[in-house]
């Protein structure tokens, strides 16, 4: 995907993680209140709610650190990061498919090494997601990231204007490495609570919650 495609349009998860909600988003939607003065999402995830909603000066926060980084990356240095992308997509691309997964471990070892940069990381990040089986985030009990090679012949790891377009909704957040406790003190209508895994559509658990878990 070429770098200059247009920004505009609706934002859309950058990140496949488990446990997401896009399946759930029409019933979601549906159960949302008719104003936010301020949209909290604790848990972020993939943020597929936060991304649907498009509400401005949200709140996005989570435990895994990696994940905060890359969306505050994208906020940030969205150019830059398009730029550090685009030479993984072309040296995938360069590869015959025998050699491709030994390029997908190579990257792989290099996240866990942990040495670059907060931008690289975070390209080496995405392109992972987009490499990696099913694009799953897994890591072991030492915090290894372990996820096998997916063997995708024409995977889009760029996404350009996927990127432009998270970026014009991020630019107003505020996004934080932290557990669902910091998002505690701010003054807010609703907090997203929502467990991983896909509740029946009858249950009370995907209206929203106030900061002591009842229903609003």
């Amino acid at each position: 995907m070429h770098p200059t495609l247009s920004a505009s349009g609706p934002a859309s998860p950058i990140v496949k993680w488990a446990g997401g909600k896009r399946q759930l988003l029409p019933h979601l939607l549906r159960s949302q209140p008719p104003v936010w003065r301020h949209y909290l999402e604790p848990f972020a995830g993939g943020a597929a709610l936060f991304f649907a909603l498009n509400q401005p000066h949200s709140y996005v926060s989570d435990t895994n650190s990696d994940l905060i980084q890359v969306y505050q990356t994208v906020r940030d240095h969205v150019d830059a990061l398009i730029a550090s992308l685009i030479p993984i997509q072309r040296d995938y691309d360069a590869l015959p498919p025998s050699d491709r997964a030994a390029f997908f471990y190579a990257l792989r070892d290099r996240y866990n090494r942990r040495q670059d940069s907060a931008l690289v990381h975070s390209a080496v990040f995405l392109a992972l997601g987009r490499l990696a089986f099913n694009g799953l985030y897994r890591v072991n009990a030492h915090g290894t990231y372990n996820t096998p090679f997916g063997h995708y012949s024409h995977p889009d790891i760029v996404r350009a204007q996927t990127l432009r377009r998270a970026q014009n909704l991020l630019q107003s957040a505020t996004i934080v490495a932290a557990d669902y406790q910091a998002a505690a003190p701010i003054s807010c209508i609703a907090i997203r609570r929502i467990p991983p895994y896909p509740p029946p559509l009858t249950s009370p658990i995907i209206r929203p919650r106030d900061l002591a878990g009842r229903i609003t």
